[in-house]
């Protein structure tokens, strides 16, 4: 493997897997630091992380994760409204996570390379698993309220 990236230390970051013979990775090392830019800039469209066409969503049994400072209101309440549609919620990103929904005002410096860890992770699991769909607040909400509530 190190003929492939000599000095590099991302070397250290991949692991084989035999299964498959594919170099998988895992998020939050300092791979993210050399290429992940490039990497997630390459998957994006006109700057933007959500999925384009957005994706159809449903509550329950999803396990739904949450970045950023929400309109609707405290990540709690956020998170209260999935478990109240029966759906699942986490704090961060894993290869279980069905959607990471994004912040109104989350950081609009995608298009200049600076992702958040949620957001980094939710991409390259992406690429990975071709999930979470990574979808933003507004279009959360919308569905939300067309979803009833479980009692």
């Amino acid at each position: 493997m190190s003929s492939c990236c000599p000095g590099s230390s991302a070397n250290s970051r991949f692991t084989p897997c035999a299964k498959d013979k594919k170099l998988l990775f895992t998020p939050r090392h300092d791979f993210f630091s050399l290429d992940a830019g490039a990497l997630i800039a390459g998957s994006l469209r006109e700057g933007s992380p959500f999925d384009d066409p957005l994706p159809e969503v449903t509550f329950e049994g999803r396990k739904f994760c949450f970045t950023g400072e929400f309109e609707f209101g405290t990540r709690k309440q956020c998170q209260e409204a999935i478990l109240a549609r029966g759906g699942l919620v986490s704090n961060g990103v894993t290869r279980n996570t069905d959607f990471l929904v994004i912040a109104n005002d989350a950081s609009p410096s995608w298009a200049h390379g600076g992702y958040g860890n949620k957001i980094e992770d939710a991409m390259i699991l992406k690429l990975q698993h071709r999930k979470p769909f990574i979808i933003p607040e507004l279009y959360w909400r919308t569905l939300l309220n067309e979803a009833p509530e479980k009692h």
